[in-house]
């Protein structure tokens, strides 16, 4: 969409460039998301190989578990927060024809945003922080996962 139908701002124009795919703003813009959603896809990752080691183990310790289930609760804290930003940046990067109900692109913001509401990330970092600071385990109700 960026590529075909965003147009640049008038100084990037000024400055030369002729689409907005090629505006620096526009392309750091999709670099930082990126790199948001690569660091997201590594933490899931640790928490996805952590949890089949526990699976995978004859008797799951309780700090294995602990472990598993701070970690996929961290991983789901930043997915909340990231997925409201990125989806949130479309409407940034795309520029007000981004907005055209048509496109429909504000129904990726929606759903984030909905998914965030029924199971939110402030008690995920509240399990996290009782963790580093005072070495608390996390309940083992299944809900961090």
């Amino acid at each position: 969409f960026v590529r075909t139908r965003s147009r640049p701002w008038k100084e990037a124009l000024d400055a030369g460039f002729e689409r907005a795919d090629q505006e620096p703003h526009i392309v750091r813009r999709f670099g930082e998301l990126t790199a948001r959603l690569y660091a997201l896809e590594a933490l899931l990752a640790r928490g996805a190989a952590l949890v089949d080691e526990g699976q995978a183990a004859e008797e799951l310790s309780r700090d294995a578990a602990a472990d598993a289930s701070l970690t996929v609760a961290a991983a789901k804290a930043l997915a909340q927060e990231f997925g409201v930003e990125i989806a949130g940046g479309i409407f940034e990067l795309t520029g007000t024809s981004g907005t055209d109900g048509e496109v429909n692109l504000d129904r990726h913001w929606r759903n984030v945003r909905t998914h965030s509401l029924h199971d939110p990330a402030r008690w995920k970092y509240v399990h996290l922080g009782n963790h580093i600071l005072h070495g608390t385990r996390p309940p083992r109700l299944g809900l961090l996962l």
